[in-house]
């Protein structure tokens, strides 16, 4: 697997894992992973934020509701 689609599996397994409230803080850690500055222009996509942001939001619901 590429390291970008490595770095894309590893975005929406943070943003499901329910430590994030949303795309901000998810970025901040994100920019310690290999791979974040080859695929900068993937997170800033207007279909990306709206993909993580909502695994995020939802996974803070589902860890509420557990």
């Amino acid at each position: 697997m590429a390291t970008g689609d490595l770095f894309k599996a590893k975005a929406r397994e943070l943003a499901r894992s329910g430590d994030f409230y949303g795309l901000r803080p998810l970025v901040f850690e994100l920019r310690f992973e290999e791979g974040f500055h080859e695929t900068r222009a993937w997170l800033e996509l207007a279909s990306t934020k709206e993909e993580l942001e909502g695994l995020c939001r939802e996974s803070r619901a589902n860890r509420k509701a557990a």
